[in-house]
């Protein structure tokens, strides 16, 4: 159910509190990360990587995990039938909330599925879900985005989905520019390819640069390995050297464009928490 009457105490607690599940080795699989279901989404293409042995075991092993772990992100129907659309940026007060929590708890999920993740420095876990999670929820929201008519179809959890046009980040100048080129960009660039959207979910979580990083060596040795895995897979896939490396150079650029956005969207939060004309803090996480 939506919850619309979050405190900021309320919601540091529970930021807090999620982010401590890092630290717990323990993981229930009830919570559904690691279903059936995501099984049998991933089976038909990694069947085919077996059957014409274009990765050896331990990549292939790499990459089945990495696919597991991404269907937690998978948020089922969008209830196409009901639907709100967005017009101002300020209508999003009531949804941030839940879309702030949900972000942090599917990226912790998704991290705590990967191994590479658990061979981490605890704190640097932590530390990559706190800084990264925006960065993974901005990558993930391809797969709702409609590139024709440049808009998000987000499902609200409670039975509603809202319409979240581009244009509503207008008034964030820089931003709004640099967020429709990147979209812009990657329609081209990923191709509707799952495994290109999962490997570059893993790059992107995988960032050195992030604030507070104890052991950034290895955080960058993880973040390397999908970095081979994704050229390996674009050279398998366009068949022809100079262009996989063409394609892997724009999508490593895009990667760098992600990153300069993450900067501008503290900028931009810092700018709206000193405005006492917004009601809800929340928007400096969208």
């Amino acid at each position: 159910i939506l919850n619309t009457s979050v405190s900021s105490d309320d919601l540091n607690s529970q930021t807090k509190e999620i982010e401590d599940i890092l630290i717990d080795n323990e993981y229930d699989n009830s919570n559904g990360s690691v279903t059936s279901l995501a099984v049998r989404t991933v089976f038909p293409i990694f069947q085919h990587m077996i059957e014409f042995k274009v990765f050896n075991d331990l990549e292939l092993n790499r990459l089945l995990e990495l696919f597991t772990a991404t269907n937690i992100f998978v948020t089922g129907p969008l209830y196409p039938w009901i639907k709100t659309e967005i017009t101002d940026i300020s209508q999003l007060s009531p949804f941030m909330p839940n879309f702030l929590i949900n972000s942090i708890k599917t990226t912790i999920h998704f991290a705590k599925n990967l191994s590479s993740c658990q061979e981490l420095y605890g704190d640097d876990r932590k530390y990559l879900v706190k800084y990264g999670y925006s960065d993974v929820r901005t990558m993930r929201s391809l797969f709702y985005y409609n590139f024709e008519q440049q808009y998000w179809t987000v499902n609200t959890h409670h039975q509603t989905a809202i319409i979240m046009p581009l244009k509503v980040f207008e008034i964030r100048g820089e931003y709004y520019h640099r967020l429709k080129a990147f979209y812009d960009t990657l329609d081209t660039e990923w191709d509707r390819d799952h495994v290109v959207l999962d490997l570059l979910t893993a790059i992107a979580f995988f960032n050195p640069n992030r604030p507070k990083l104890y052991r950034k060596e290895i955080v960058k040795f993880q973040q390397y390995i999908y970095m081979y895995l994704l050229q390996r897979y674009l050279l398998i896939k366009c068949g022809s050297e100079t262009e996989s490396q063409e394609r892997f150079a724009k999508l490593m650029a895009n990667m760098n464009e992600l990153e300069i956005m993450g900067e501008l969207r503290r900028k931009y939060g810092y700018k709206e928490r000193k405005k006492p004309t917004f009601r809800c803090n929340y928007l400096r996480f969208v």
